[in-house]
C-alpha cells in the first residue's frame, strides 16, 4: 500500500510459529491488515503524535520460546492422565503450555511481548470422549488438582490462566463434532469444542450432511470472535452475537446441555417451558466452567435466509438523531433487522478512516444542517423470507429519511461485511509501537444511555484519548454501547492505572455491571452489587457441586 509521506515500517511478515509473537496475535497467522494513510494520519492527530513516534518500534516479542519451565505435578500424575486420553493427547512441554495459557487480551500481549510468563499449567490434556473427560475430573477431585478448561482461546480477560497450577483441559482438538440435527424441530446438537465456522459449515450446507434433509439452517450467533471461539465459550460466557436483534443471544438459542461436574453428570431437559422447577441452565450460563464442564448441548437453529439479506446504511446529523431512530425503530416494531448498529462521530471517521475505497463517500455526504464533526452512521441489516426482507427495508428507509438519515448506500455494508472481524489485526500493529487499543462494553437502559455516554466522551476528549462508540445489541429498553479507545503506554503498570481510572468513571456514570472486556483477571474486581442472600445460593452451588474449588478456581 503506497503512502504519499512518511509511512511506517508496519509488521507485514508472517511470524515463526514458535515466537512469543504468534501467542497474542489475533487470529490467522497468515493475516496482515495494513493500515491505511488515511487511518494513520487520523491516529497521529488525535493522540498528538508525530512520524518520530512511528519510527522505532517497540517490543514485538520476535524471541523463540526456548526456556523449560518445570512441572509441578509429579510423574505418577501425569502417566495417569496418559493412561486416561493416551500420550499423544497429553502435553507437558513449555510451549504447548503456554500457548494454553495465554489468549488475546491486552494483558496478555503485554506481557508476552516482555517475555512475561505466568501461571502456566502443568500439562494440556485434550480427551476424546467424555468418559475421559469424566475419568480426569474425577482423578483430579480425588488429587486436588485445579482444572481449567480452554476453547478456542480468544477471551481477554486472563481467565485461560492457571493461577493455581493443575492442568488445562482442551476441548477444540477432540470435542469438535456435530452429535445429532433434527430438521422437524430445528435443533443441532454439538460437542462443546465445534467452532463458529465449523458449525455454520454444517448448517448451511445441511442436505450434504445429513440423510432425508434438503434445506439449508444457519445457528445465526455472530460474536466477534465468530472465526475462532467455540460454542462452549459462548455458553461458558453468555455471549452475544452481532445479529442478536433476529437470532437473539446464546442464551436464548441454547435448549439444553450436558455438564460434567465432581459429582457426576448434569444434563438439563430439551424444554421450552418447565414450570415445575428452575431452571439450571441460566445458573450454568456465564458460569465460565466453575460449576460443571460443558460437554454437549443442544441449539435452536434457523432456516437460512442470507440470500435475502438486504443491507442498508444512513448517515444522520448528530448522534441524538441516530440514537432516537435506533429506538423508535425498535420500541415501536416499525422494522425487525437482524443487525443494527449506530456509531458516533468517533466510530464513524474509523470506519472511513480505515478504507481507503470508502472515505470520500461517507464523509462527503451533505445533510442539512450538519456539522462535520457530528455526523454519525447507522448501518444494519434485514433477513428474512424474500417479502419480508423487503418490507422491512423499506420501511426502515422511511423511518431514517423521517429523522434526517441520509443513505450512504449498502456499498460500505459490503465492505464492512469483508472486515468486520479485523479490528484486532490493526491493534496488534498498533501496540508495536505501544498503541493500546482497548474496550468496555456497558447494558444500558435507554434513560441512562445519554448520560454515560456524554461522560464517556467528555472524559476521553478532556484528556487527549482517541475513543469511538457504537450501540450494539439494541432492545426495546436498551442497549450496549461499545467503548473503544486507544491510548500510547509507556508500560504494563500505566496501562492497568488508566484502565481502573476509566472503570472508576464508569461507576460513577453509573454503569452497574460491564461486560467482561473490562473485568475478569485483568483487574482482579468485580462491578457487580450482590446481595447477600444471591451470594450465598451461588456459594452453595459451588460447595454442594465442587466442595474442593477445582474447577476454574
Amino acid at each position: 500500500m503506497k503512502y504519499k509521506d512518511y509511512k511506517p515500517s508496519w509488521r507485514l511478515d508472517v511470524e515463526d510459529e514458535n515466537t512469543y509473537r504468534t501467542m497474542f496475535r489475533w487470529g490467522n497467522p497468515d493475516h496482515i491488515e495494513e493500515p491505511t494513510e488515511s487511518f494513520y494520519s487520523f491516529v497521529k492527530e488525535k493522540l498528538s503524535l508525530s512520524d518520530e513516534d512511528f519510527m522505532i518500534p517497540s517490543s514485538q516479542g520476535d524471541k523463540i520460546v526456548d526456556i523449560d519451565i518445570p512441572l509441578r505435578l509429579s510423574k505418577t500424575h501425569i502417566k495417569e492422565f496418559e493412561d486416561i486420553v493416551g500420550k499423544i493427547n497429553v502435553a507437558t512441554d513449555t510451549l504447548s503450555r503456554v500457548k494454553a495459557c495465554y489468549s488475546k487480551g491486552v494483558m496478555d500481549s503485554m506481557r508476552l511481548r516482555r517475555e512475561i510468563l505466568e501461571n502456566i499449567p502443568d500439562a494440556v490434556i485434550s480427551p476424546s470422549s467424555e468418559e475421559q473427560l469424566l475419568m480426569l475430573v474425577k482423578y483430579c477431585y480425588k488429587n486436588n488438582i485445579p482444572i481449567y478448561v480452554m476453547g478456542g482461546g480468544t477471551n481477554i480477560t486472563r481467565s485461560n490462566e492457571n493461577v493455581r497450577g493443575g492442568i488445562k483441559i482442551n476441548l477444540k482438538r477432540n470435542f469438535n463434532k456435530v452429535i445429532s440435527f433434527s430438521a422437524i424441530d430445528q435443533t443441532v446438537t454439538v460437542m462443546a469444542g465445534i467452532t463458529g465456522p465449523q458449525l455454520e459449515e454444517i448448517l448451511n450446507n445441511a442436505n450434504e450432511y445429513f440423510t432425508n434433509v434438503t434445506g439449508r439452517y444457519t445457528l445465526g450467533h455472530i460474536p466477534e470472535s465468530f472465526e475462532f471461539s467455540t460454542v462452549g465459550g459462548w455458553v461458558a460466557s453468555r455471549s452475544v452475537g452481532q445479529n442478536s436483534m433476529r437470532y437473539g443471544g446464546i442464551d436464548d438459542i441454547l435448549l439444553s446441555s450436558r455438564y460434567i461436574t465432581p459429582k457426576g453428570i448434569m444434563e438439563t431437559d430439551v424444554c421450552t417451558r418447565d414450570s415445575c422447577l428452575p431452571a439450571i441452565d441460566e445458573i450454568m450460563l456465564g458460569s465460565e466452567g466453575k460449576f460443571g464442564i460443558l460437554v454437549s448441548c443442544t441449539l435452536k437453529v434457523r432456516k437460512y435466509t442470507y440470500e435475502t439479506k438486504k443491507a442498508f446504511s444512513y448517515m444522520f446529523k448528530n448522534w441524538e438523531a441516530a440514537v432516537s431512530c435506533a429506538r423508535e425503530m425498535v420500541q415501536r416494531e416499525i422494522c425487525m433487522p437482524s443487525f443494527l448498529r449506530v456509531c458516533d462521530n468517533g466510530s464513524t471517521e474509523i470506519i472511513s478512516k480505515m478504507s481507503r475505497f470508502v472515505s470520500k463517500g461517507i464523509l462527503g455526504l451533505r445533510i442539512r444542517g450538519e456539522n462535520e464533526k457530528n455526523k454519525c452512521l447507522l448501518i444494519g441489516y434485514v433477513e428474512g423470507e424474500k417479502g419480508f426482507a423487503t418490507y422491512n427495508r423499506r420501511a426502515i428507509g422511511r423511518l431514517c429519511t423521517r429523522f434526517g438519515g441520509v443513505s450512504a448506500t449498502s456499498y460500505l455494508n459490503r465492505k464492512w461485511d469483508k472486515t468486520r472481524f479485523n479490528d484486532a489485526y490493526i491493534r496488534d500493529i498498533l501496540q508495536d509501537y505501544s498503541i493500546v487499543v482497548d474496550k468496555f462494553v456497558c447494558p444500558l437502559r435507554w434513560s441512562e444511555l445519554q448520560e454515560v455516554y456524554s461522560i464517556a466522551a467528555d472524559y476521553f476528549n478532556d484528556i487527549g484519548v482517541l475513543n469511538m462508540m457504537h450501540l450494539q445489541d439494541i432492545s426495546t429498553y436498551g442497549a450496549s454501547l461499545m467503548i473503544s479507545y486507544a491510548r500510547k503506554y509507556k508500560d504494563i503498570q500505566e496501562y492497568q492505572d488508566f484502565h481502573k481510572e476509566t472503570l472508576d468513571m464508569l461507576i460513577t456514570a453509573g454503569v452497574k455491571c460491564p461486560h467482561s472486556y473490562s473485568l475478569g483477571r485483568t483487574t482482579d474486581r468485580t462491578m457487580y452489587n450482590l446481595d447477600e442472600v444471591y451470594t450465598l445460593i451461588m456459594k452453595s452451588i459451588k460447595k454442594l457441586l465442587d466442595s474442593k474449588n477445582i474447577l476454574n478456581p
